[in-house]
């Protein structure tokens, strides 16, 4: 654009100046048509605005007079429409201050679901339709599962459809296109009931590995899942720190943990649970949870801690709780149950959040182990939607399928176990 250098020889700074462009040029010229000078040169005979007989028309008024008002009616609606876009800069840095503490982790939504893989039925699709449209609104940066993924035995191969139709087809909707953080379920492990050999899969014709179909909780774990749908990451024990490092999320296999399940059959499956050790996962688990100089440590598993329903996993409050409770663990969410819980004994810091209603919800709830101090048991499907502002607090809303209105929430505070 012509860059006009004073008011007193602006006719000069026309003349003198090269346009660039054509678009410079037609705005020379047309500001050149503004001074009142129609032949391209500029009038130096008088000073801006007298009124000369050379300018004067047959009625005795100015037209060069009337030109300039208009030159400074378009100088006026530049100066307006550069205000107008300061404004709208200063709203954008306004947001853009707020999405930095998202990008840097500081204020966080994700969801947790749990037990869902079920083919879009029992329940599936209906609760991935109540989190696509809690997640128009509060759009989560990340999707934790708590673990049962496939039933009733897991994938059998890297090619299995059920990926597709447990997951990539069920949820599609643009607010669920995130990662989902997934850990292991004991039917992700191949489990069965009441078989003394493992069958062999019926679903292995027409694949390109045939010889790589089996049982086994492997194929969730590799990265040719991630190549079928880039949303799934799945390992046996994995770490993820966010932003600056103020909040840790340990993810763990608990499957180890549940000493009965070594006497199944499917234990034996191939990187099944014979092969893994409990107590080193622990030692692991514990380590790297002293390291870390994270303000938020958050564990994810399969299996509760403490259960009022399956006294089993109860066992892991005897190994797994006394870790979280040393290292000041604020939350621990898991599934199995299926159901929505709260649980927390008094004098404790960690809060356990199960997060079990993916799909299926076939039991009521029970209030048979006071020590289990429980909070919530919803017997309906769900997910648990939370939001964490690392400064402050961990909000979680357990939301069901039959209404947008959550059936229960929870705030953890950020100094939740200094005190205790």
């Amino acid at each position: 654009m012509t860059n006009y250098q004073s008011l007193e020889d602006e006719t000069t700074a026309v003349e003198l100046t090269s346009p660039s462009s054509d678009a410079e040029a037609q705005d020379a010229a047309s500001d050149r048509a503004l001074l009142g000078d129609h032949s391209g040169r500029a009038n130096h005979s008088a000073p801006l605005g007298t009124i000369t007989r050379e300018n004067r028309d047959e009625s005795g008024s100015s037209p060069g007079f009337d030109l300039r008002k208009a030159f400074w009616h378009k100088r006026a609606q530049q100066v307006l429409a550069g205000l107008v876009g300061l404004a709208f800069v200063l709203v954008i840095a306004a947001y853009l201050f707020d999405l930095d503490d998202v990008l840097e982790g500081r204020k966080v939504t994700f969801f947790v679901v749990g037990d869902w893989g079920r083919n879009g039925q029992y329940n599936q699709s209906l609760v991935a339709a109540a989190m696509a449209q809690h997640a128009r609104k509060h759009k989560p940066q990340f999707i934790i599962s708590t673990g049962d993924n496939f039933y009733e035995s897991g994938l059998t191969s890297t090619e299995d459809e059920q990926f597709r139709t447990s997951f990539t087809d069920v949820y599609n909707d643009p607010g669920l296109q995130v990662e989902w953080w997934a850990v292991l379920g004991n039917h992700d492990y191949g489990e069965m009931w009441n078989v003394s050999v493992m069958p062999a899969p019926t679903n292995c014709r027409g694949l390109k590995y045939p010889s790589q179909c089996y049982y086994s909780p492997l194929h969730e774990l590799s990265a040719a899942l991630t190549r079928r749908d880039w949303r799934w990451h799945c390992e046996r024990w994995y770490q993820r720190s966010l932003g600056r490092g103020d909040t840790d999320f340990f993810f763990i296999d608990t499957n180890p943990g549940v000493s009965d399940y070594r006497q199944d059959v499917w234990a034996a499956n191939k990187g099944g649970l014979l092969e893994q050790s409990w107590e080193a996962e622990l030692l692991e688990l514990d380590s790297r949870l002293a390291a870390s100089r994270a303000k938020w440590k958050l564990v994810v598993g399969h299996h509760p801690i403490l259960s009022n329903n399956f006294p089993i996993d109860n066992e892991l409050s005897s190994s797994l709780q006394p870790i979280l409770e040393r290292h000041g663990v604020q939350a621990y969410f898991s599934g199995h149950e299926h159901m929505l819980a709260h649980l927390r004994q008094p004098g404790f810091c960690t809060h356990q959040i199960i997060s079990g209603g993916g799909s299926l919800t076939d039991y009521p709830p029970h209030f048979d182990d006071p020590l289990a101090a429980s909070l919530l048991q919803y017997p309906g499907s769900g997910f648990v939607s939370c939001s964490l502002d690392v400064k402050e607090d961990l909000k979680c809303k357990f939301i069901g399928i039959h209404s947008e209105k959550a059936v229960y929430s929870l705030k953890i505070p950020l100094d939740l176990c200094k005190n205790l």
